[in-house]
């Protein structure tokens, strides 16, 4: 028989700006599948264009207009309809889409400066998971602290080291003292589900606020004692 149904998808990049990077990455393929159906008698099942993009981090930055992003991606495909009719779109933008959802608190454990400051926090990569190591840029905050003065740039590290567990590199935030609390904004698409125990420190807890107000803890911390076994 032979292959009857094909699909397509493709990524071109990564923590790209939509509006700029899907309309174009749609083009491409929807390009790329007109070319193959009028070569071969395929039964297009699909066009998957994916992921890739960016979650806006830094809350000087503009957001995403996402309804301009979805008319220009309107446009391709309704080109392409029109010429070979209806057709199934695929999109993986979960992580864009659930990263605004959630916060990490962490409390700073102390302030460590050498060639560089860092602000070590009781969380860590069991907490978070290391995507600045992938070129991700958290935006971090402190509660109560919002003083333009005397502002410096920090490296804000977890606690088991300062390279391969840092959350944000080169963040401009006021002074800032063992004990207070940073805020870890737009980690809704990499906390617990996108995690990994390391070095026996456990993880948080995740607690859901609802619309009314209310916190309810949803997903137990683990503690490290959890990984001792009585005989």
């Amino acid at each position: 028989m032979g292959v009857q149904r094909i699909g397509i998808s493709g990524c071109f990049g990564k923590n790209e700006d939509p509006v700029q990077y899907y309309p174009v990455t749609t083009k491409r393929l929807l390009l790329l599948a007109d070319r193959l159906l009028e070569q071969v008698p395929f039964d297009m099942a699909f066009v998957d264009i994916m992921g890739g993009l960016a979650v806006t981090q830094n809350m000087e930055n503009e957001q995403t207009d996402y309804t301009q992003t979805a008319n220009l991606v309107r446009e391709e495909i309704v080109a392409f309809e029109s010429k070979h009719g209806h057709l199934r779109m695929i999109t993986e933008i979960g992580r864009a889409m659930m990263a605004p959802c959630a916060i990490l608190v962490s409390r700073v454990l102390h302030v460590r400066n050498a060639a560089r400051s860092f602000l070590v926090l009781d969380a860590s990569s069991s907490d978070l998971s290391r995507h600045v190591v992938f070129g991700t840029q958290y935006h971090v905050s402190v509660l109560g602290k919002r003083s333009i003065h005397g502002r410096q740039y920090y490296d804000v590290v977890g606690k088991i080291n300062s390279s391969s567990d840092c959350l944000a590199e080169r963040c401009m935030l006021p002074s800032t003292d063992a004990g207070d609390f940073c805020v870890v904004h737009d980690v809704g698409a990499h906390c617990v589900g996108n995690i990994y125990l390391r070095y026996g420190y456990g993880r948080c807890g995740v607690y859901l606020r609802s619309n009314d107000g209310t916190v309810k803890l949803i997903d137990a911390p683990v503690r490290p004692s959890a990984f001792s076994t009585s005989q």
